[in-house]
């Protein structure tokens, strides 16, 4: 197991791993644990030369042998639709063409997501109460849908408890409540706490106005 930040390393050691001796392109099969943060592709910033995103392309899925890759994220999308197409260059090699002649789509998956975008950009501009998910899915062109039936897997929390079998592969741990604490400073009886701190030193503008202006 290695870090996304071991992507930018030149040398040095991860989880025991000698950097330097390691083989980038040795990997058929690489997991991608929060592969949003991959989510902006080449060449983000004017002075960018080389970044992660760009070595993962690079040093491990061009290279050597050929590389499956498998992206695990809660949020794909973190601002535009360009966010998921990234990471999905990670799959295909940056070369779009692998997969579109794998897909059932008229169109390219650059022009499948230029589309998407600006579906979705018309539909934020409606008023809040026809913003629903269902007229943003009428919406969006088979094209997309296609797209996404094909590489991706979506399953909530409450789909697996609910068709699938905990006994093989475990249940969710427990969320405990939380627990509220306000210490003192020092175990003395007569310390200063947190809250007497806050209220002795944030300044509060409601507590100067004339409620009878």
């Amino acid at each position: 197991m290695l870090f996304h930040t071991d992507l930018s390393r030149d040398g040095g050691y991860s989880n025991g791993l000698d950097l330097d001796r390691l083989n980038w392109g040795n990997y058929d099969l690489i997991v991608i644990d929060e592969s949003h943060n991959f989510r902006n592709g080449i060449g983000t910033h004017s002075n960018t030369r080389e970044n992660r995103y760009r070595r993962l392309m690079e040093k491990v899925i061009r290279v050597g042998v050929k590389t499956k890759v498998l992206m695990l994220s809660a949020t794909p999308v973190n601002n535009r639709f360009t966010d998921l197409r990234n990471q999905l260059a990670l799959a295909y090699e940056g070369c779009s063409e692998n997969l579109s002649e794998k897909l059932n789509t008229k169109k390219t998956i650059e022009e499948i997501f230029r589309q998407a975008q600006r579906v979705f950009n018309e539909w934020s501009s409606y008023p809040k109460e026809e913003r629903t998910t269902d007229s943003l899915l009428r919406m969006l062109y088979f094209d997309f849908l296609e797209l996404l039936d094909s590489v991706t897997i979506a399953r909530s929390r409450k789909h697996i408890q609910k068709y699938y079998n905990s006994e093989k592969i475990g249940k969710f741990p427990e969320r405990l409540k939380p627990i509220s604490l306000t210490p003192c400073l020092k175990d003395l009886s007569n310390a200063i706490n947190y809250n007497e701190i806050y209220s002795s030193l944030i300044y509060m503008p409601s507590h100067y106005s004339n409620p009878t202006i």
